[in-house]
């Protein structure tokens, strides 16, 4: 479920794939921010967590119950719990197992996914979404749990090849945001190259509500890295027109 609306959005820097010989060949690429190393059959446990408009947990939970069965008619849908806080009731969280990375991420990137999840959109003030390969699991006598039939639990965990992904946020005044926006349309991306053991992999420059979000995807030394972005003149132009 996706609620963060994107007014300006610069292209990435570089492209993973870009990288080419000069990148390590042990460093698995990605697919769409998801390394490729991903696709290898593991189950896949999906943790959203959902902040809810006080008042509307009915509301929210009455619509799930509507959509909770075609999800699980997806294909590579194994099964899906729903929690709420026992500390803050506006604070709920939706986990959901897949037989592995590639059904999962077919169907949250499809028109499918965006029209199942419309019932829930005017309930959620915010989400995040978390998503695992399953690695091990133990069961209730302390035993480790075998892996479904024809199916292999990893060996080892993935190394991440030194990527890093961050993002920063900040808040303008109420009603400039028309303003902002106008502003961030003529932003310009940042070189990628920061240093010789760095670089940029993708930026992005988008408004949510009336904050400003700056992430970033970075191989190498992320401070190196924000500290390359804040000294880029478009960048600096942006943030001497929004504080004069």
């Amino acid at each position: 479920m996706t609620v963060s609306p994107v007014v300006s959005s610069d292209s990435g820097s570089t492209d993973a794939a870009a990288l080419g010989a000069g990148a390590t060949a042990a460093v698995s690429a990605d697919v769409g921010g998801v390394s490729i190393s991903a696709f290898d059959g593991s189950r896949v446990r999906v943790v959203l967590m959902l902040d809810i408009h006080d008042g509307m947990q009915q509301e929210f939970l009455n619509a799930y119950e509507r959509i909770r069965h075609r999800v699980a008619a997806v294909p590579g849908h194994v099964s899906d719990q729903l929690c709420q806080s026992l500390e803050n009731p506006t604070q709920w969280l939706l986990t959901s197992e897949w037989e592995s990375a590639a059904p999962f991420l077919a169907w949250v990137n499809s028109d499918e996914h965006l029209a199942t999840v419309e019932p829930l959109q005017d309930c959620v003030r915010d989400t995040r979404s978390l998503r695992y390969s399953v690695l091990r699991e133990t069961a209730a006598d302390g035993a480790a749990s075998s892996a479904p039939a024809g199916e292999e639990l990893r060996a080892a965990p993935r190394v991440g090849g030194n990527v890093v992904r961050h993002a920063l946020t900040f808040t303008v005044r109420p009603g400039s945001e028309a303003k902002v926006a106008e502003l961030l349309s003529n932003y310009a991306s940042p070189e990628a190259q920061v240093d010789d053991a760095t670089r940029l992999l993708r930026t992005s420059l988008f408004m949510h509500g009336n904050r400003i979000v700056r992430a970033v995807e970075v191989r190498g030394d992320l401070q190196a890295a924000l500290r390359h972005v804040a000294r880029q003149p478009g960048v600096r132009a942006v943030e001497e027109a929004l504080n004069p």
